[in-house]
């Protein structure tokens, strides 16, 4: 096995996919594993959706699209369709952000808070509606999940020698299983 990718989260599957389209050979370990969904990680923070890099970049500047580089047509497949995305921040940290969605032409409008934060405890708040934070993770570790299930064991790595670039994991069904790798990656983490 050349590499080895800890973590079956959008960052993991999104490093198979990539590794595996240029013909390296890969494989994923994950702790856990969902029912009925073919992944399990920390794709459901932030209600399950990922965004495109726009609202949580610099205050100065804002770095290339976290997603520039990913396909299109899987793009089009995860995000949410007829969705907008509300940022909700103090005016002090909304109008820096307005300034710098302008200057990049990123689409966004300012709109009334929703009627249930009324009573006064958001007060100070500004509702922007943008485009971003649109992309679904769950949707997107099914389609990486189930398109390289063969790739991705699920289990307890046991230990990792160094000297040997080896992993030593147990799968859930109890078998033990060692990978020598030329490349580890860790991509697993508490979200």
């Amino acid at each position: 096995m050349s590499v080895v990718i800890v973590g079956a989260g959008a960052q993991g599957l999104a490093l198979l996919d990539h590794l595996v389209s240029q013909g390296v050979e890969a494989v994923v370990l994950s702790r856990y594993r969902k029912e009925g969904c073919e992944v399990d990680c920390q794709a459901e923070v932030n209600h399950g959706f990922m965004h495109a890099g726009y609202a949580f970049g610099s205050m100065d500047t804002l770095s290339p699209p976290l997603l520039q580089d990913w396909p299109e047509e899987l793009l089009q497949e995860i995000k949410r369709k007829d969705q907008k995305c509300w940022f909700v921040a103090p005016e002090k940290q909304a109008t820096p952000l307005t300034t710098l969605w302008d200057s990049a032409k990123f689409p966004y409008r300012i709109t009334p808070l929703p009627h249930q934060y009324a009573n006064g405890a958001m007060e100070g708040m500004k509702a922007l509606e943008t485009e971003d934070f649109v992309y679904d993770k769950l949707k997107l570790l099914d389609l990486l999940g189930n398109k390289h299930s063969k790739r991705i064991l699920y289990g307890d790595i046991d230990s990792i020698d160094s000297s040997s670039n080896t992993i030593h994991f147990q799968i859930h069904n109890g078998d033990y299983k060692s990978f020598t790798f030329s490349k580890l990656f860790l991509c697993a983490g508490t979200g």
